[in-house]
């Protein structure tokens, strides 16, 4: 089995991993972690930067999507898949570039953690685990990070 798993470094996607991380796999499962940058491609110059600050934005943009992959690939280090990483850097939306990631390593499935966003958050932001469900050609799921209500733990009552 081939598993794409998608992060952005958030504690939604940690949830996300950690969960694929807990199962128990076919033996041969692998899994890749892809993390995408969130660069800035200027159709014009920007009125308030520098090109020189839209290339640094860029380098930091890059090496934190790298750092995400990383942590992504230590928590599943400890499962029983065969783990590698990778950070696309095309200009894309996220979404469509974990889809284009998962037809061309031809994943069985895609794993994405969601923030759980509502209202005005969600219209303005959008959902990328919502799109790449709609959109995969593969099995999705969506990961949910469980929250603790106030007086229990994740175990039941303090």
């Amino acid at each position: 089995m081939k598993i794409l798993a998608a992060t952005d470094g958030s504690e939604f996607s940690a949830a996300a991993l950690s969960s694929l991380a807990e199962r128990p796999w076919p033996a041969g499962s692998t899994a890749k972690v892809i993390s995408i940058p969130e660069l800035i491609l200027p159709l014009r110059e920007f009125p308030y930067f520098d090109p020189h600050e839209v290339e640094d934005l860029n380098i930091a943009s890059m090496d934190e999507a790298k750092a995400a992959a990383a942590a992504g690939v230590k928590i599943l280090f400890t499962g029983s898949l065969k783990v590698s990483c990778d950070v696309p850097a095309e200009q894309e939306m996220p979404w469509r570039l974990i889809l284009k990631e998962a037809d061309k390593w031809q994943a069985d499935m895609i794993v994405v953690g969601s923030h759980g966003r509502r209202g005005f958050d969600r219209l303005t932001m959008g959902s990328v685990s919502e799109a790449v469900a709609l959109h995969a050609k593969c099995s999705v799921e969506v990961i949910r990070k469980r929250e603790v209500q106030p007086g229990k733990s994740e175990q039941g009552d303090i």
